[in-house]
């Protein structure tokens, strides 16, 4: 159809009974007779159906006038009940057959091609009295924002016709703030007008949201300078200023009750108007202090856009044809993907991609011939285990041995398992760490886990045999064990196969950590080679060994040197803390906004007998516990603290571009600090005592910007002898008394030395990453990569070709790419690897396409 033609098919003065077809569980309260008024607004594209499909003798049927709408009062309380929904006799339903009379024939109508037809392919027809049902709830009423819940199918009933199931819903913005409410079958799109008397109750919620948004927009459209008093003024005489006749009644109640919403669409309407005058419209500031968000607001996802369910708004298309800068919203071209991600996502995505070959090879040659499924172990009972050796040990009551038999099957130490998984068919891996039998005669083992692929975060991403070793152990009965897995540990660099012979065969090479959902290298949690300090002999195991010792990290601890007699410091949660080194300090009366206290520690103190013992307590070593640590600090002053303002004279805090700061002592700066006379003894590390930071004389910082530009640092160059100092209390210091920890000093300046060097190595030697920054946007992303001295940008793609423009702005020693990436993948492929020879392309604005990087450059 013509998105042009003007077609108008709404018949009217007809005088015929019409059925709403709703069978009430409870019939609602009626709120109005008329039922909810979407939009008087016709589309210039629309076919209105309200008319019953043409009898073979093309007798024409007109419909109903329409009676006045009326003003709907009060809708939070009309009654929301179970309404079912009734088929009408002779009601027409939609199909690729239909076609109303006036309608051009659409040519793709239906077609495959699914959501990326638009109403330049489609017909745009507009539906009245309308209903919406679940048919796989027995044609239950349900809100249209049910759309994207599993397991739903909508439909949607006017007063002759019903739709076939609804893809999704959009809401559309006219320029002068007005909206549509926009649904897509797979034949259509309609534009909903008004309500059903019947469905009023489920569409009001939906409608008042979208209608208070709507009258915002249209009064900051209409006066760019109105506040929200004087918006709430308007509320009460809406009709006055709204363009639409049928209003429901809105109130301040509604604004609060939906803010979120309600700025959601503004600032889409900003977006996709361009309408950026509005953003100091005093409205729409009170709104955001309403909000409680900060100015730079992330844009609004809706949870539920999918492929088949989108409830996003569209921008128009008639804007868009006018802007070429909109089309990056619309998706211009397949996707294309390499044959290796085409197998890693294959059956992930609904959308059908396009496989870019490198060479002229078959396609049918990359399919394995079979797949051999991995079958789900099954064992309800173990009949018999007895130990298959001589014990190894035995310690108090524990006897502990290497080997055991399971069902005449030999299980040995280090084996990985199948272990009987109570809560599910599917067993679970672990690997036998030591066995052991207690007091009780019980044959039990200790157990280290692992988790399926599919049970991290990767899901259906992961690999169907590929498992991960967990830092999760327990003791287990050796009765829940169904058998020996075949399970192999991978190198890193070993290549995977994706199909294996052996029906049993699982692998794996990383380590999961369950909280960070963090991959390593399972060979550093699983070296053989570790010397373990809290596990004994008989019951070594790595993950107790690495929970052990998280443990103690929690706790402050000694760090004694070779001789064990003298103190070097103390640890506490993986940071060491010496003699004169400066740590942060929680304050005694601490808020959210209150910032740490910083002090230099000047003696190690410990009130007890000190015991000459390991930096690590041995489990069970029954060796004396070693005395917490404690130490004296001097504390030290803020700068910033003792800049009082005054009157007579101008300070950062009261100065304007016309003030001359007399003062340089009164210029604000965070890093600055003062030694005090006070010092404070902490007994309690755990709470009080929050990491470590450096603090320099200001005379030994050759660059005081570059310095303060890293993090944790500080400089000094007072003092005050004052309980409660102020400015002109302050006297200066040498820097000979500033004392440091030698050891953090000598370890902070071979740090230094080495980024200094490698840094200039990176410069020199133009070893940078060479890096192509693909939907590159206006570059945000390759400033913050080359800033980090290591990579160089040299190369961007970007769709959107004012951003592109930008991008070439700021960048003018990459080349930047002004086309869809997808071509340009096709295209890198076809002349580097299969060496084909190209047409000229032109970028979105009108130049050639310079070639692609080969791979090494």
């Amino acid at each position: 159809m013509d998105i042009d033609n003007q077609s108008e098919l709404a018949v009217k003065d007809m005088d015929i009974d019409i059925d709403t077809g709703i069978d009430q569980v409870e019939k609602p309260p009626k709120s109005s007779t008329s039922g909810v008024d979407n939009n008087d607004y016709a589309s210039s594209s629309s076919s209105t159906v309200t008319k019953r499909k043409q009898s073979p003798k093309n007798s024409k049927v007109k419909g109903t006038k329409n009676t006045k709408d009326k003003v709907i009062k009060k809708s939070e309380a009309v009654k929301k009940t179970t309404l079912i929904y009734k088929y009408k006799d002779g009601e027409v339903e939609e199909s690729e057959s239909f076609e109303l009379i006036g309608e051009d024939p659409v040519i793709n109508q239906g077609s495959s091609d699914g959501f990326e037809a638009d109403k330049t392919s489609l017909p745009c027809r507009t539906l009245d009295e309308f209903t919406i049902y679940d048919v796989n709830c027995k044609n239950r009423a349900v809100s249209i924002e049910e759309l994207d819940e599993e397991g739903r199918e909508l439909h949607v009933s006017g007063i002759y016709f019903r739709t076939s199931t609804i893809f999704y819903f959009q809401i559309e913005y006219l320029q002068d703030g007005q909206s549509e409410i926009w649904i897509r079958t797979q034949y259509a799109f309609y534009k909903l007008l008004k309500a059903s008397e019947a469905y009023v109750p489920y569409f009001m919620p939906v409608f008042k949201k979208i209608r208070t948004a709507n009258i915002i927009i249209e009064a900051i459209a209409s006066n760019p300078e109105i506040t929200y008093e004087q918006f709430l003024d308007l509320l009460k005489t809406t009709s006055s200023f709204l363009s639409n006749s049928t209003t429901v009644e809105i109130s301040e109640k509604d604004i609060l009750k939906n803010i979120e919403y309600i700025y959601q669409e503004l600032e889409t309407w900003i977006d996709e108007k361009e309408a950026y005058g509005a953003l100091s419209c005093p409205l729409l500031t009170s709104l955001l202090k309403i909000l409680n968000k900060k100015s730079k607001r992330s844009k609004y996802v809706h949870s539920g856009d999918t492929d088949t369910v989108k409830t996003k708004r569209n921008v128009s298309i008639k804007s868009s044809k006018n802007n070429p800068n909109l089309s990056v919203l619309r998706h211009q071209n397949p996707t294309c993907v390499t044959p290796f991600i085409h197998n890693l996502t294959k059956g992930m995505f609904a959308n059908k991609f396009i496989t870019v070959k490198h060479d002229n090879e078959s396609e049918d040659a990359k399919e394995p011939l079979f797949k051999i499924e991995a079958p789900v172990i099954t064992k309800p009972v173990t009949h018999k285990v007895i130990w298959n050796e001589k014990r190894t040990a035995k310690i108090d009551d524990i006897s502990y041995y290497n080997s055991a038999m399971v069902d005449g099957e030999t299980i040995d130490v280090g084996d990985v398992v199948y272990v009987r998984n109570d809560d599910s068919d599917e067993p679970w891996f672990a690997k036998v760490m030591y066995m052991f039998e207690d007091s009780s005669k019980k044959k039990m083992f200790h157990s280290r886990f692992f988790n399926h692929g599919k049970s991290t975060f990767l899901e259906e991403f992961a690999g169907d045999r590929e498992i991960f070793l967990l830092d999760n152990c327990t003791d287990n009965d050796l009765e829940t064990v169904m058998g020996k897995a075949k399970v192999k540990r991978l190198d890193i660099d070993e290549d995977e196969s994706f199909d294996f012979e052996d029906e049993h065969f699982y692998f794996y090479r990383f380590w999961y950590d369950e909280k960070y959902a963090a991959f390593e290298e399972a060979r550093l949690h699983e070296d053989p080679m570790i010397v373990f300090n809290y596990c004994t002999e008989y019951e070594q195991c790595h993950s107790c060994e690495n929970l052990m010792a998280a443990e103690q990290k929690q706790n402050p601890k000694w760090i004694y040197g070779d001789s064990q007699d003298t103190s070097l410091g103390l640890t506490y949660k993986g940071v060491d803390y010496h003699l004169n080194d400066f740590v942060y300090l929680i304050p005694e009366e601490a808020n959210d906004n209150t910032p740490y206290e910083v002090g230099q520690i000047v003696e190690l103190l410990n009130t007890g007998k000190r015991t000459v013992d390991d930096y690590f307590e041995k489990k069970n070593n029954g060796k004396q516990k070693v005395e917490e640590p404690a130490v004296c600090v001097r504390l030290l002053g803020r700068y910033d603290d003792l800049i009082v303002p005054n009157p007579s004279s101008k300070t950062l805090d009261t100065a304007t571009y016309r003030d001359i700061i007399l003062d340089s002592r009164e210029v604000k700066d965070c890093r600055r600090l003062f030694f005090k006379s006070e010092t404070r003894v902490i007994k309690k590390i755990k709470d009080k005592v929050e990491g470590l930071c450096w603090v320099e004389h200001k005379d030994r910082i050759s660059d005081l910007n570059s310095y303060k530009d890293e993090m944790d640092t500080f400089y000094i160059d007072y003092k005050t002898t004052k309980k409660y100092p102020k400015l002109s209390d302050l006297e200066s210091i040498d820097a000979d008394e500033v004392q440091l920890c030698p050891l953090c000093k000598e370890k902070r300046q071979n740090r230094q030395k080495e980024m200094s060097e490698f840094i200039e190595y990176v410069n020199v030697q133009h070893k940078k990453l060479r890096a192509m920054d693909i939907f590159s946007g206006c570059g945000g992303l390759t400033v913050g990569m080359d800033k980090t001295g290591i990579v160089e940008t040299m190369w961007a793609i970007e769709f959107a070709s004012s951003a592109a423009l930008t991008f070439e702005k700021n960048n003018p020693h990459a080349i930047t790419y002004n086309q869809c990436a997808n071509l340009l993948l096709e295209r890198a492929i076809a002349e580097h690897s299969r060496k084909e020879s190209l047409e000229p392309l032109q970028d979105f604005l009108d130049r050639q396409v310079p070639s692609m990087p080969a791979p090494g450059e």
